[in-house]
């Protein structure tokens, strides 16, 4: 690939099959370039929080359900009906009637803010960019696509601010925006004259609803991490050393949150096991 392009309606296994850099492999080295390598080789099954994301993805972008996506009205995943169904559907994740609920809901709600509401009134759905980074082919594919504006919906169980700030972080959301901002940019050959926006929504009753201004700061945070992460790579695959979290060193000091060394409130740890 020689030039940038922003395409529309591409399926998404003709996405997955794009030999590219995408931001869901990228975001591994966070953890460290072993872990982004060990991904590579063996990407992570998806989980039912996953299944249930993708769903919510679906109705709200385009009113409809994954078509790898399969509905079971059992009451449990168990006996010959569940099995003769789940062998019919070999592949496929399979939500079960409880998630298909929620994922409504939450479509019901994200339908019903007025924010979001007004942006999705306009634009398309999934459009799929294709970039490079220095010599690296990368790829992305937008949620939504106003005409002048990215936007990304994210499910949480962390609507507030302050919380969502510290997923936001943690996820690296920002990062995610400035990764497709950079894409956007080299495909229209101009930076896009509005900043992205972030469309979140509880997966857990009362199914809140939040819409995120995105700014220029939390974007040049996203950029910079970006960049780090693609240096890390560069440097790695030069020297074809992976280190894990240590970095190499012998050992790491440990620190303890401030809650725990200057007597703040500790955290409730209750149900949490291991």
């Amino acid at each position: 690939m020689t030039t940038a392009t922003m395409t529309r309606d591409v399926p998404f296994a003709e996405y997955l099959a794009i030999d590219a850099l995408h931001f869901g492999a990228l975001k591994v080295l966070d953890l460290s370039p072993l872990h982004y390598r060990h991904h590579l080789r063996a990407p992570r099954e998806e989980s039912e929080a996953m299944t249930l994301g993708r769903l919510v993805h679906g109705l709200v972008l385009s009113g409809v359900a994954p078509e790898d996506v399969a509905f079971y009205d059992g009451p449990v995943r168990r006996g010959k009906v569940w099995e003769a169904f789940a062998a019919e559907h070999a592949g496929k994740s399979i939500v079960l009637k409880s998630q298909m609920a929620a994922a409504s809901a939450m479509h019901e709600a994200v339908m019903h803010h007025a924010g979001a509401r007004e942006l999705l009134s306009r634009g398309e759905p999934e459009v799929t960019l294709r970039w490079r980074a220095g010599r690296r082919a990368c790829k992305g594919r937008i949620d939504w696509w106003t005409g002048e504006q990215i936007v990304e919906l994210k499910t949480t169980r962390a609507i507030d601010p302050r919380t969502f700030e510290k997923e936001c972080a943690s996820r690296a959301y920002h990062a995610q925006l400035a990764f497709y901002s950079a894409g956007l940019a080299a495909a229209r050959r101009r930076e896009a004259p509005v900043l992205p926006a972030l469309i979140t929504v509880e997966s857990a009753p009362p199914y809140d609803v939040c819409v995120y201004r995105v700014g220029f700061d939390v974007l040049e945070a996203g950029a910079a991490k970006v960049e780090s992460w693609l240096s890390t790579l560069d440097r790695c695959e030069a020297s074809g050393h992976w280190p894990g979290v240590d970095g190499g060193r012998r050992a790491v000091d440990l620190r303890l949150p401030e809650w725990a060394t200057e007597g703040g409130e500790e955290p409730d740890f209750t149900g949490i096991g291991g």
